[in-house]
Order: structure tokens, then sequence, then C-alpha cells
């Protein structure tokens, strides 16, 4: 996936949840073609921009909905690119902070695996143009496939090893207790 298709993307996610009405006048002319990402994470006072669709009277809601709207558009277009095994899905949990950093965790739900975390200011989710936000995007959505693409593989090579007896005899106790916890989700000493 391209980084200015990713941006696209973001803006088009963006627009099924947020109206434009009476921003047109003050986007920059280098985030014309993406004015809901320009309001949401292109160079604002502060972290949430005062009277755009993202700011809420609670800031703790614009903050969460700041980083999970683009966290959440990540996770959705790593799932299409990476079918998850079974009816696995990705998760996205945010826990704001006005004065301190803002920690999200994108996982693979049914196993509890990290597929991605930050802890950053909201101020950090901040792009001077669009290119930076693109690149930033693309940068991200690598990292979280690289990951789920590697866990993905564990998982269907434990299960062939334990689907194999012979292969289960060569298996020390920890290495299939690890294997065990992968597959299952469970965290065992």
């Amino acid at each position: 996936m391209e980084a200015q298709e990713l941006l696209t993307g973001l803006e088009q996610s963006l627009a099924e949840n947020y109206l434009m009405d009476g921003y047109e006048d003050i986007i920059p002319e280098q985030w014309k073609d993406y004015p809901l990402c320009w309001l949401a994470y292109g160079e604002r006072d502060g972290c949430i921009r005062q009277g755009s669709p993202f700011w809420d009277d609670d800031v703790m809601v614009g903050v969460k909905n700041l980083f999970h709207d683009y966290y959440r558009f990540l996770a959705d277009e790593l799932e299409t690119w990476i079918p998850l095994e079974g009816r696995d899905h990705l998760t996205v949990y945010v826990d704001p902070s006005y004065e301190d950093i803002t920690s999200t965790l994108v996982i693979q739900h049914s196993r509890s695996l990290v597929v991605y975390s930050t802890d950053c200011k909201a101020w950090n989710l901040e792009f001077d143009t669009p290119d930076d936000l693109a690149n930033e995007l693309d940068g991200e959505f690598h990292t979280m496939a690289e990951t789920t693409e590697r866990d993905q593989g564990i998982l269907r090579r434990a299960k062939e090893l334990l689907a194999d007896s012979e292969a289960r005899e060569y298996l020390d106790t920890e290495e299939a207790i690890a294997v065990l916890n992968m597959i299952t989700g469970r965290q065992t000493e």
C-alpha cells in the first residue's frame, strides 16, 4: 500500500464521520485535497484545533477521537491487507491524556497480541504537510503489517507442529508452552 493511498483513505474515513461545513475558507492550499486530515492532524495550536469537528467540550473525548480515528483507520486497512485467522480482528485502545502522554494499543483481539503501541502527546500527532502525514501513516502501517505477518506465521507454524505428532516430541517444555500461549492467547508461567 502506497503512502498517498493511505492519506486518501484516511481522508475518506474521516469524511464518513465528520462534516466539513464552514471550514473550507481556512484550509491551507497545500491541504486542499485533504481538508479533514488538516483539521485533525495539520499544524495547530494545542492538541486539538478549536472549533473543528474534532473539538469537544470534554478535551479528553477530542484527544481520544483524534488518536482512535487515526489508528482505527490503519487497523481497518491492515485487516483488508492481511487476513487474520478465523474470526479474529484488530482492536484499538486509547488511554487519552491532556496533561501527559496518550497511550494507544492496537491488538489482535482474540489472542491479545500487541500489533502496535505508542505513547505520545496529542500535539505529536500533528504534521506540517500532507506528505509528512502520508509518510508517517506509511511507516506505521508497515510496522503493524510486519508484526501481524510475523505473528500470523508463528500461529500457522505452531498449529502445524502441534498437529504433527513427531514434531511434538521435539518441542521442549518451554517451546510447547510458548506455542500454546500463542495459539490460545493466554499467558502461562
